[in-house]
């Protein structure tokens, strides 16, 4: 721990000398290979084996050490790097990484923003269309069912990324996808979202307070308007 410790306090991660041969982990998932050349840049091209240190974050018998590792790491990047990637698929890897190891509120929170903030696309045009149709006379209609797999798989990510602020949540999908405040309702608290929301919080207590959240946040902004 001092060693990694030291590293990130002196904004550099050589791990060039730390030996990992010894501990039984498992090949990484596909897209791991490519996304440690991407953070070896962003890291400043030192020598760090990324899909190497978030396999063993993921290893329960040193999930006490690299939690706190990783959480430093992740908050050292995100602080530091301009995080802008065009990509889609990369960034939706780059997110379930970091939801796999990071795992305090203030890592978790820099990660969200910085994601959200420099995300340009976050639904296919073809469903970002569907979504949008509308069907009532009044000009504001209502929104098609979220059927699309992929769809709610990002949804899943960025919620499990920040459930916790569902108000940052709300904002950022005013700002990027320009959506009437209606169709923001609609589609967090469609039955679909619920679904999803409800997969990834773990206690009963905790869903009953992340859609009250959504629901009275979603009522304040459609006040506002």
């Amino acid at each position: 721990r001092h060693y990694f410790e030291s590293s990130l306090d002196n904004c550099s991660m050589d791990l060039s000398d730390f030996d990992f041969s010894d501990l039984p982990v498992e090949r990484p998932a596909s897209g791991l290979d490519s996304l440690t050349a991407l953070f070896n840049k962003l890291l400043h091209e030192l020598p760090v084996n990324l899909d190497r240190f978030v396999t063993i974050a993921k290893n329960e018998p040193y999930r006490i050490f690299t939690e706190h590792i990783a959480n430093r790491l992740i908050i050292t990047l995100l602080n530091e790097q301009d995080l802008r990637i065009s990509d889609k698929k990369t960034k939706l890897q780059i997110i379930e990484i970091f939801h796999a190891v990071a795992t305090s509120t203030r890592a978790m929170r820099v990660m969200t923003r910085i994601i959200l903030q420099n995300t340009d696309v976050w639904f296919d045009d073809d469903v970002d269309e569907a979504v949008r149709e509308r069907t009532s006379k009044d000009g504001h209609g209502e929104l098609l069912p979220v059927r699309d797999p992929e769809l709610l798989k990002r949804m899943k990510l960025l919620f499990a990324a920040c459930w916790y602020t569902p108000p940052a949540l709300l904002n950022n999908l005013l700002q990027d996808q320009k959506l009437r405040i209606r169709e923001v309702k609609r589609v967090i608290i469609s039955n679909y979202a619920c679904t999803v929301m409800q997969s990834i919080v773990r206690s009963k207590a905790g869903r009953n307070k992340l859609k009250r959240n959504l629901k009275v946040q979603a009522a304040e902004q459609e006040v506002e308007t």
